[in-house]
């Protein structure tokens, strides 16, 4: 066949061979083209999808994490002004029950009558020892409160001096009571009654027999 054909011819049919392998050729390349460009263009949209979550990810954590601190700080806030409120509300109470406590204090003041009771006493005992015993006198003061006039707690007892009654003398006698007198002027003269006379007290001491 080809034998029967022209020189002109053949070489046309050759082009036209060639010119339909470039065709098969090119659409070949176009569908395969065409089928990476999509898969390109898919993942573009996975990594699109991903970047996306990944920011909204990252917004949402930084929201959570700003949240997080306006509530605690608002906690906090809240936390000092309480405790300040409720300092504010101590100090209100202190000052009104000092204020209180220093009214009730004035009146009671002025209307309880409270006077110390001095008594000057006088106690003989004997100090024995291996062979003998020693007659011995002690000499102090006892002091009470009375309140209105009734007496409170129990009295109380201060010894100054005690001497061996054969050394009773005017000298230690005279000792032991000017002491008394001495603690006596210095209480309030309003506030103390001495309910013995020293005088007395004095001669009844060196009149104390061995």
């Amino acid at each position: 066949m080809l034998e029967n054909l022209t020189t002109t011819e053949i070489i046309c049919f050759v082009v036209i061979i060639i010119m339909i392998l470039i065709i098969i050729y090119l659409s070949a390349n176009y569908w395969k083209n065409k089928e990476a460009l999509g898969v390109s263009r898919s993942k573009n949209n996975s990594n699109y999808r991903r970047d996306e979550i990944q920011r909204l990810s990252l917004s949402m954590s930084k929201e959570k994490v700003d949240l997080e601190k306006k509530l605690i700080k608002d906690i906090s806030d809240l936390k000092i002004k309480h405790e300040k409120d409720i300092s504010n509300l101590k100090e209100d109470f202190r000052k009104n029950s000092d204020d209180e406590y220093q009214k009730g204090f004035d009146a009671g003041k002025n209307s309880v009558d409270f006077k110390i009771h001095v008594s000057p006493v006088k106690e003989e005992f004997y100090d024995k020892g291996f062979f003998s015993k020693t007659k011995k006198i002690s000499i102090g003061y006892s002091y009470r409160l009375y309140v209105n006039g009734i007496p409170c707690l129990d009295p109380h007892k201060e010894w100054i001096q005690t001497l061996d009654v054969k050394e009773i003398n005017e000298e230690n006698v005279k000792y032991a009571v000017d002491k008394i007198e001495s603690i006596i002027e210095v209480l309030p003269v309003s506030k103390v009654k001495v309910v013995k006379n020293l005088a007395d007290f004095k001669r009844g001491i060196k009149k104390t027999k061995p």
